[in-house]
């Protein structure tokens, strides 16, 4: 049976390792830690069988060069600056892993070539391996792409994902987000309750990941720039009313990359 854990590293990211009982063989998502993927091996008795990539940031590649062999798959974005990378591609791509096949998205924004991968089973959610494009109640900042390319970006998740989607993004940033989320929109009841349960979580030492795009259109702001009270939040902050959905969201991303 498919197994999907998550190892702790770098800037609270989110190894995400795809393994099952039977199969010594793992792959690994974004590996920014070799030392926390050896140990997590070494403890599992596991073995590398390939590397799947979001994008090109340090915090989601640096433990590739210590981690792999010369013979090991390394699927990544096909035009990304990562050295390492050996399987290219593009959107709409498959990647099989024996036990999960994915389709490919690319959605710029956080940087120009990010990509996701998308399971859609015969049987159970599909699955969202999303990287730093969006996170649970919020997004990624935008390091060499544009708020319009992450705005789309974001809005076709919203709009072509099935509601019991599950999202499996890159960083434990929930918490901060929802504080941020209950700023620009107070009386959101859905992401007070969320809070709550992730401040549960979080006490016990669980994590707030996978999230559901269903849920996420209820409470991350990034998702719901069309909401009248997010645009009186973005009037009163910078004194100008956004005209459309996509000033929103560049406002948005511009108070949350200022907000303490």
């Amino acid at each position: 049976m498919l197994q999907i854990s998550a190892i702790s590293a770098c800037i609270q990211n989110y190894i995400w390792i795809f393994h099952t009982d039977s199969d010594k063989k793992v792959w690994i998502l974004d590996p920014g830690d070799a030392k926390a993927v050896n140990t997590w091996l070494k403890h599992n008795d596991k073995e590398l069988a390939g590397v799947l990539l979001t994008h090109h940031h340090w915090d989601h590649v640096n433990g590739v060069e210590k981690i792999i062999n010369q013979h090991t798959p390394v699927f990544g974005p096909a035009i990304e600056p990562f050295h390492l990378t050996n399987q290219f591609l593009s959107e709409g791509d498959t990647v099989d892993i024996g036990w999960l096949k994915f389709r490919v998205l690319e959605l710029h924004g956080h940087t120009q070539h990010h990509v996701a991968y998308l399971c859609t089973p015969d049987q159970g959610p599909s699955m969202l391996f999303c990287g730093d494009i969006l996170f649970s109640a919020g997004c990624g900042r935008l390091k060499q792409g544009t708020a319009e390319q992450l705005f789309y970006s974001l809005n076709r998740l919203k709009n072509e994902l099935p509601d019991d989607t599950l999202i499996y993004c890159g960083h434990e940033y929930t918490l901060d987000n929802l504080r941020f989320a209950l700023t620009v929109e107070p009386n959101n009841a859905s992401a007070k309750a969320h809070q709550e349960h992730c401040l549960r979580l979080t006490e016990q030492g669980l994590r707030t990941v996978p999230s559901r795009i269903d849920l996420e259109k209820r409470i991350n702001p990034f998702l719901r720039c069309d909401n009248p009270e997010i645009n009186d939040r973005c009037e009163h902050h910078f004194g100008k009313k956004p005209q459309n959905p996509k000033e929103c969201f560049a406002a948005l991303r511009k108070w949350k990359d200022n907000f303490i």
